[in-house]
């Protein structure tokens, strides 16, 4: 298991530091979408990304999503 550590993603002028409120802005619940297993993440629900060295990739999924690249 990795150690929590802060992430250095690099955030954009219209997010917050907090992952679960960028979900709750694309999907009306961000708590079961977060806990549900993901295959992009290889099975593991999203929120076991959150605060390690892969919440970017958690990130590039929402912005995608925010800014339709995603289906």
């Amino acid at each position: 298991m990795k150690p929590l550590r802060t992430p250095t993603s690099t955030l954009f002028d219209d997010e917050t530091v907090d992952v679960v409120h960028e979900v709750g802005t694309i999907i009306g619940n961000p708590d079961e979408w977060l806990d549900e297993p993901n295959d992009r993440f290889e099975g593991r629900p999203p929120r076991a990304l959150i605060n390690t060295d892969e919440e970017q990739r958690l990130r590039d999924l929402i912005r995608a999503v925010k800014h339709g690249l995603v289906s």
